[in-house]
């Protein structure tokens, strides 16, 4: 559900994280919304440390693509902005 104060940022934000493919996702959430490390992520998952690494990552370009964030220094920038956004807003 989208609320009507969030910013257009984060309903697009939202909106790429709905469209992620579900492999991605279900290693990108247990990462960020869970905090769970990736040794951990592997074993739940039945896969690799390094295939739980490209998983996270392709999340995250997938949700840079969708916030437009080109420049350098954006990955840092965003990881941190995505911590305080989805852990303020959208935290389970």
């Amino acid at each position: 559900m989208i609320r009507r104060h969030e910013s257009e940022e984060l309903r697009r934000l939202r909106r790429a994280h709905a469209s992620m493919p579900a492999q991605a996702r279900a290693a990108f959430d247990r990462h960020r919304f869970e905090d769970k490390p990736y040794e951990v992520i592997a074993a739940e998952l039945g896969i690799g440390v390094p295939e739980v690494e490209r998983r996270v990552a392709d999340a995250m370009c997938h949700l840079m693509q969708a916030c437009d964030e080109p420049e350098p220094g954006a990955a840092a920038r965003f990881g941190a902005w995505l911590r305080a956004a989805f852990g303020r807003v959208w935290r389970r």
